[in-house]
């Protein structure tokens, strides 16, 4: 099992109390912009806009601006501290699991990532790539021992199914956008998570908050190829 370098903390198992009212955009930005690594991952915004609550949970959206797109930010009220706590900026879904499917469904922006077969493909892009141009890996065939998707895997495969990406782009960095690995097996989310999910050929779509969930966590002096460094709040990188 490959092993992961994750920051501390990360989403509460469960709510320890409601807030008492839903948050003003002013409040969650107050609340983004006290936690460093989100502001930063969110492009600094200056407001925030179309708010949506079901508490104890609310998102909000960033909107677009300059090199960022628009995107959706998933709070949570912690009643220890008395305040609203952004637990990530949109990657893929901005909800994982541990939102429960019923508030979900209430909350604007929070798409949970299906697992299964009817991926989202709505990226233009995604209709005019050679379908031939993502099937191969470094040049050439996968190793005759490929992995099952979701099962066991080398290093050495790890890093093939990578570089598959690498020299056949698969279109365009969208968190929303799909594309298939290069075996032709399944199509993987085209953002930082979605890559690693790619490379390790999970029958999953976990974002950078989630990957802790499928690997195990080392110290960096043992790092070795194909295993990742991640700050769950705002990006993963491959070794």
């Amino acid at each position: 099992m490959v092993g992961v370098l994750a920051a501390p903390g990360g989403i509460p198992t469960q709510a320890r109390a409601a807030a008492p009212a839903c948050p003003t955009p002013a409040g969650l930005l107050a609340a983004l912009r006290a936690d460093p690594l989100t502001d930063e991952a969110a492009g600094n915004p200056a407001v925030l806009e179309g708010v949506s609550c079901a508490l104890p949970w609310a998102t909000a959206v960033v909107p677009a601006e300059g090199e960022y797109d628009a995107s959706f930010v998933l709070f949570r009220y912690e009643d220890v501290v008395q305040q609203w706590k952004p637990l990530n900026v949109g990657s893929g879904g901005v909800c994982d699991e541990s939102v429960p499917a019923g508030i979900a469904a209430q909350l604007g922006g929070c798409q949970l990532n299906d697992p299964g077969d009817e991926l989202p493909d709505d990226d233009p892009v995604e209709e005019t790539e050679d379908p031939s141009a993502t099937q191969v890996s470094d040049g050439g065939a996968m190793s005759t021992s490929a992995s099952a998707i979701g099962g066991a895997i080398t290093r050495t495969e790890i890093m093939q199914r990578a570089q598959g990406w690498v020299d056949h782009q698969p279109g365009t960095y969208n968190q929303r956008g799909f594309s298939w690995d290069p075996t032709h097996t399944r199509k993987y989310r085209r953002d930082c998570s979605g890559l690693v999910g790619m490379a390790w050929h999970l029958n999953a779509d976990p974002s950078t908050r989630t990957l802790p969930q499928f690997s195990n966590q080392i110290s960096k002096a043992n790092l070795q190829p194909g295993d990742i460094l991640n700050i769950a709040a705002t990006h993963v990188v491959l070794f």
